[in-house]
This record gives C-alpha cells, structure tokens and sequence, in this order.
C-alpha cells in the first residue's frame, strides 16, 4: 500500500511540474495574472498570480491532462488545452502571450506541449495511454511495450539466449529489455513511486504494471536528478487516478490454441500442439466518492485464466525426454533386435557397457533362449515397471538416446487487483492512497530436483 503527500513527495510519487511567464503582444511580462491550472479527469484545479517578472509554478503536479486559463485586467481571457504531464516531467510554456481587450472574450489554443526538458538533461520516453490502448500486447504487462522505445534491446535470458516471453501472466517476470548496455541490476521497476523490483530474483518485478491499471509508463534512461535513488534506467508506471465523473469498463483479452501455430521443439519431436486457451476478463471503474466531497476513486480487477500452457513458461521446458523398456522387454524380450530397437543408433557406441548385448545365463544358472528373461521377471517389480513407467512414444530410439518424449502442461491463474483514493485537501495539497494485490498459481512438474524420490521423475505426470 501506497500513502504519499504530493507537496512533500514529488520526487518519490513521480509528480510533475509546469511553468511559464506570461507576456503581451509587445512581448513585455505581465504581473498579477491570474493562471489557472484544471485537470481534464478529475475536475481539480489549482491557481497562482504571476510574479513580478511574469512567471508562475506549478509544482507536484499529478500526471495527467490538463487545460490552462489565464486572466488579467485589460486583457482577453487565453486558454490552452492539450497539455500533458507525464510523472517526473519538468515543462515550461513560453508562448503565452495576452491580447488587449475584454475580459469577455477569449482566446483559445489547443496544442500538445514539447516534452523537452529545458531546466535539465533528463533523457526519458514515455508510454503514454494512448500507446496502452492502442498497441498490441501478448500478455497484460506495460513493461512488455518497453520494446517500442530507442535504446532497448531484448535481453538474454541465460545461457540458452532466450528471449523473454510475455505470452503468460506470470508473478515475478524477469526484467525482459536491456536498455543502452545497462546491466540486469541497473532496471528499476517502480509504479506510483512505489519499488517493485527483486533484487534477489535477477531484476525481475514483484507485480505486473497491467495496462488497464495505468495511465502511462515513463522509462529514464539517463541524466536525471538527484531525486531518483536508483538508476541507470529507471521505469515508472502511474496508476490511474480517480475521475469527476463515474467511468468503467468490461473487457476480455482472448487467445485460443486454433489460431496458433505449433512450436518448432514440438514439431520435431512429433508432439501435436498443446489446446492452450488464454481468458483474460476484467473491469474498472472511477469517479466520485458518495457524499464525499473531493473524494474520487479507482478500481480495477482482472482474472487471467491460463489453460493447458507450457510448463515453465516454454515448449523447451516443457518437453520431457526419457529412456523407458519397451513392450517386448517388459515381457522378457533381450534379444539382440529388442536391445537394438530399445537402444537405437547407440547399441554399439560402449556407453552401455554389456547392456547392449543379449544376456544368455539366467539367474538360476540355466542357459536363455535368444536373451528370453520372461521365466525370471518378478511379477510385483513388473506390476511396479508397468504401473509407474509409460511405454516409449517412439517406435526407435533416436540419436539423442531417448524414446519418449511428453509435453508437460500446467494450468497457471493470476489474479490482479488495484484500488486507488485521491482526496483534495486543497487546491496545493493533495492526497492518495494506492492498494495493489496479485496472485498466481503456477503449476510445477515433478521431476527428479522436485522429487528425488520418485522413479523417473514422474516423467509422464503434467504439474
């Protein structure tokens, strides 16, 4: 849970802040104007006077859209919408100027202001919510957008150089880009001023940054001020803030198995594609507080249902390769054809000792038919071989030394929740809170590091 104060927590809330200086057509400062700083969502509005020089500050100003009026004695009324504020920004308007006449009459502007910093070298991007509605992503997570952005590559994901896959919803995703050369340790993950990044887990974040939770994602990249505590790259998400007027949504992300095609590994190894089905219903709601003046709010909720998936996230994590007896040898055929059949193209290669040649004594001494054992199988072990161990899916053993091959699936539910309050105190004193919650389910295949005391793994049980 988030609680912060916008005044004294710019720095940590990721506030931003607007100024200008206001001049006539002659280009000679106005004082004593009247400038009027409005919130497009949230109906807030803050004001301040022009000082002597003409120039006004808004400082921790919360991220947002904004429209400016400006009014002063003698002059007509000047308006400018479009203005947007991203977390951290630091803007100046330096074209505003007043044109003699009437109170009355106003002159409107509509224009987006240039997101160069002029007081600092701050290098940054921004996802903006126009990026977060419109641009297409596989899982529900913004960083996934970081891609879009100059400098970012794809990072490696260890010795395999595997890329990071967003196509699950997972708690705790490594951090996927690499921005500019920085190291794994060097990506900071925050929303709301809040730190979500694992230290302990290679960069990866503690919750997801949902794009239907979050109005926009600044990424700095380098050159920012003292007020950021960690670096070199830092990623900060906002949350949506609560709204004047009641606004919601319903919506479901959908992908299902007909429209996919089968992974390479899968292919290879002769393993059909997985019935993967991926439901991500969810809904939003904002507006007013009931009987609360200045009081708005923000809720979220989303369920992400993940069926039949890859096991560890992949297809090559989720393959599963094993040596099992064939059919012939489970009724005591150890003939050299059932040993070259069981063995394949490395019968001969001595990595198995005499293994790979028919037996002719039994266990009573007595001479064996062709390397026939059936007189000698204990029934109790075979009932234990045939109970616990699948029959290969292959007809030969190929040259990897396996002839069985099975794709682990797992059913892998996230839950994910954001609820957010903004109370105005004043038109310069600001207040909200922020609660987030996230639960996953990931199911975990049981192999010989997960349970060393099974026979094989359990190769042939999915998690």
């Amino acid at each position: 849970m988030l609680v912060s104060c916008a005044v004294s927590l710019r720095a940590q809330v990721g506030a931003a802040s607007l100024s200008g200086i206001v001049g006539d057509p002659t280009g000679a400062v106005v004082p004593g104007a009247t400038v009027t700083l409005s919130n497009v969502g949230t109906g807030a509005a803050r004001a301040a006077t022009t000082d002597q020089v003409g120039g006004f500050t808004f400082a921790a100003v919360a991220a947002g859209d904004y429209n400016l009026m400006v009014t002063a004695r003698g002059f007509e009324k000047y308006a400018q919408a479009g203005i947007h504020l991203s977390a951290g920004d630091a803007k100046t308007l330096d074209d505003i100027h007043l044109v003699v006449g009437a109170t009355s009459e106003t002159v409107s502007v509509t224009s987006t202001v240039s997101g160069l910093p002029l007081d600092n070298g701050q290098v940054s991007a921004t996802i903006s919510s126009n990026d977060l509605d419109r641009l297409s992503v596989a899982g529900r997570d913004a960083n996934e957008l970081q891609r879009t952005l100059p400098g970012f590559a794809i990072r490696s994901l260890g010795s395999t150089n595997t890329a990071p896959d967003f196509s699950q919803v997972e708690v705790g995703q490594p951090t996927p880009y690499a921005s500019n050369g920085a190291p794994v340790a060097g990506i900071t993950i925050k929303l709301d001023g809040a730190n979500l990044t694992d230290a302990g887990n290679f960069g990866a974040n503690l919750q997801n940054i949902d794009v239907s939770f979050v109005s926009e994602v600044q990424v700095q990249t380098s050159n920012f001020g003292a007020d950021q505590s960690n670096g070199p790259v830092v990623v900060t998400g906002v949350t949506k803030a609560g709204t004047s007027t009641y606004h919601g949504s319903l919506f479901t992300y959908a992908r299902t198995y007909q429209l996919n095609s089968n992974d390479w590994l899968a292919n290879y190894n002769g393993i059909a594609r997985p019935d993967d089905r991926f439901v991500y219903p969810g809904g939003t709601i904002s507006g007013p507080v009931p009987h609360m003046k200045n009081l708005t709010f923000f809720a979220g909720a989303e369920y992400d249902a993940q069926r039949n998936v890859y096991a560890y996230g992949s297809a090559g994590s989720a393959i599963i390769h094993a040596l099992v007896p064939t059919k012939a040898m489970r009724t005591g055929d150890f003939s050299a054809g059932a040993l070259s059949n069981f063995l394949g193209p490395n019968v001969g290669n001595g990595n198995y000792g005499t293994f790979n040649t028919p037996p002719t004594v039994g266990d009573n001494g007595s001479s064996l038919n062709n390397g026939n054992i059936a007189a000698f199988l204990n029934p109790g072990a075979m009932a234990l071989v045939n109970g616990t161990l699948p029959l290969p899916t292959r007809t030969q053993t190929g040259t990897d030394g396996y002839n069985y091959d099975q794709l682990d699936l797992t059913n892998n539910n996230v839950s994910q929740f954001a609820g957010r309050v903004d109370y105005t105190i004043s038109p310069r004193n600001l207040f909200f809170a922020r609660y987030g919650f996230e639960k996953g389910k990931q199911g975990q295949p049981l192999v010989p590091y997960y349970e060393p005391t099974s026979v094989m793994g359990e190769v042939n049980t999915p998690g």
